[in-house]
């Protein structure tokens, strides 16, 4: 075998496990959805999409495992994320409600090349989507310059 293909089958190898263990994080990623409030008149408007990983019978909290993702593990947490978020509205449309939901995303994220695409090809699994539908909140630790 020569060296190129040793190399190229390594190459695939090295991807192969990577996107196993991508896939493998967002099977346990739990959205835990917090009702959005109008201040007003007490309504519930909207849900904040919160990130979870079920580990074992509990659910750690993004504290306890964000900061150990690659940026491809994050891409994929909002990929998973932005899916859980949107099958909830949908299934609260199907039941006559009409709520917004909230994901939030790393400004790095927004910024990457793909950002666009990744969101699109999400939002493209899903019926017509109204303008307000979807809200995304950029990351507090990220917010400033």
């Amino acid at each position: 075998m020569t060296m190129q293909r040793v190399q190229a089958r390594k190459h695939r190898t090295v991807g192969s496990r990577k996107t196993c263990a991508l896939r493998q994080i967002a099977s346990h990623i739990r959205a835990v959805f917090q009702p959005i409030e109008d201040l007003c008149t007490g309504e519930v408007v909207g849900y904040e999409a919160l990130a979870r990983l079920k580990h074992g019978d509990q659910l750690l909290s993004p504290a306890d495992f964000l900061s150990g993702l690659s940026q491809d593990a994050l891409t994929e947490l909002f990929r998973t994320m932005l899916g859980q978020a949107m099958s909830l509205r949908k299934s609260l449309i199907g039941d006559g409600l009409d709520f917004f939901v909230s994901v939030n995303v790393e400004v790095p994220l927004v910024l990457s090349d793909g950002f666009v695409e990744l969101l699109q090809d999400v939002l493209d699994q899903y019926a017509f989507i109204p303008e307000g539908a979807v809200v995304l909140e950029l990351l507090e630790g990220h917010a400033a310059p």
